[in-house]
């Protein structure tokens, strides 16, 4: 009985200790700030709508609704915005605070505010094939594909018009 009251206090410490371990780092208490770590997130995750502010460059205007595709020096992602009044420009430096969201195909961002802080020339793009391309891995990230066109359909959606191929 006497071993028994002499370790629950050292359990009772370190459970308190893990749990106020978990709460301070909270993913709610300070914002996700890289590519990387909200694409890291599980769609559980990010469905919980955190709190990210990034900043990088916009690659291009996707032409679905008011998005468009950002790249940080960790990776790239979709951004869907409410903002219409800000014009988002390929090679706009930008300043985005908003929240996760799971997306169709991983997770994105949902902006809340957008502050165009300059402009740059759009980043190298690396060469990929169609097989990785087909995986998946490659959704949202500013890549150079090699092949032929077999045709274009000029398509009016939402606002911008899309070149289809």
């Amino acid at each position: 009985m006497s071993s028994k009251r002499r370790y629950l206090p050292v359990l009772l410490m370190a459970a308190s200790s893990c749990s106020f371990s978990l709460v301070a780092e909270s993913p709610a208490a300070q914002p996700l700030t890289s590519v990387q770590q909200i694409r890291g997130l599980t769609p559980e995750q990010a469905t919980r709508g955190l709190q990210i502010h990034v900043r990088g460059i916009a690659t291009t205007v996707s032409g679905w609704k008011n998005s468009f595709f950002f790249k940080d020096k960790t990776g790239s992602i979709s951004v869907n915005r409410d903002e219409r009044d800000i014009k988002i420009r390929s090679g706009d430096l930008v300043d985005i605070e908003g929240i996760t969201d799971p997306g169709l195909f991983a997770p994105t961002i949902v902006a809340k505010h957008i502050n165009v802080i300059g402009s740059a020339s759009l980043p190298y793009a690396p060469l990929v094939t169609f097989s990785r391309l087909q995986g998946g891995s490659e959704d949202s990230q500013w890549v150079a594909v090699r092949g032929t066109v077999r045709s274009v359909d000029i398509v009016k959606m939402w606002e911008p018009t899309v070149a289809s191929l």
